[in-house]
């Protein structure tokens, strides 16, 4: 399984990496916006990871693909998973890319509305163990 994990801590990505690692699933971790999208755009991947909450540096001249409301919703910091999940389903022809949000906070009402629309995606809350992750990836991916 060819895995695409977008997350700022590179300590938290490395473990995770590792852990998934385990499992010989390939692993590739990325850390800004433009790397995630040319990483979507030149290599095919079954599943993304994204952290919920990765803080967005306030540059909106780097967000090019993105409208003002978007660019303000991560530069917050708060939501950046979740607009950057549903400019990835926008761009795929709306074709639910299964994702699995990583965070610190409590599931946001916007996954579990995400859910509801039988979007193909999950949450954990970080920390998580390896064969929990491992669980949840398998789930995501054979859903239909």
């Amino acid at each position: 399984m060819n895995i695409l994990y977008f997350d700022d801590d590179p300590y938290i990505a490395q473990n995770l990496c590792q852990t998934l690692s385990i499992y010989d699933w390939n692993v590739v971790m990325v850390s800004a916006i433009d790397q995630l999208f040319r990483e979507l755009t030149n290599h095919q991947y079954d599943i993304l990871i994204l952290d919920l909450m990765a803080p967005v540096p306030n540059m909106k001249n780097r967000f090019v693909n993105f409208n003002s409301s978007e660019i303000e919703a991560m530069c917050g910091g708060m939501n950046t998973g979740i607009v950057l999940a549903e400019k990835i389903w926008e761009d795929n022809n709306n074709i639910d890319f299964p994702i699995l949000f990583l965070s610190a906070r409590r599931r946001p009402n916007e996954i579990v509305q995400f859910i509801l629309e039988g979007r193909k995606c999950e949450y954990l809350r970080k920390p998580q163990l390896a064969k929990d992750i491992h669980a949840t990836l398998q789930r995501l991916i054979n859903k239909e």
